[in-house]
């Protein structure tokens, strides 16, 4: 079992996303519906930690106690991304921007879960999705 610490898992995560924007700015369709590089790049890691556990050649723990703040980090950052001109457009990709994502959902899933739904993170994402 390999266990990477703060540093590790900080520097693991620099380059998933540095592998993340050499992906979209090479794959065009990733580049035309705008995939956040951090996506294509975790996704790359989340396949690659799963290949190898699956395989039995290592097991691999990240180092989480940042997780929180580099996830409020990452979706605001995704909200800082969108622009007027698509919203100008009017086309149906505007009326999805408005309709939220799985950020949107993750901001009302505590509300859900304080009412007494016992699964609201969960369920707000697959719904979202």
């Amino acid at each position: 079992m390999l266990e990477l610490s703060l540093i590790e898992t900080l520097a693991a995560g620099g380059l998933a996303l540095f592998a993340g924007f050499a992906i979209v700015r090479r794959v065009a369709p990733l580049k035309r519906y705008n995939v956040p590089a951090a996506v294509v790049g975790g996704l790359l890691v989340a396949l690659l930690v799963t290949l190898a556990r699956v395989m039995d050649v290592l097991v691999i723990s990240f180092d989480t106690s940042l997780q929180t703040a580099l996830n409020t980090a990452f979706f605001t950052s995704i909200g800082l991304s969108a622009s007027f001109s698509l919203l100008r457009a009017g086309s149906g990709q505007a009326l999805l921007f408005f309709a939220g994502g799985p950020a949107t959902a993750l901001a009302f899933a505590p509300q859900f879960s304080a009412a007494g739904v016992p699964a609201a993170e969960s369920v707000a994402i697959a719904a979202a999705m």
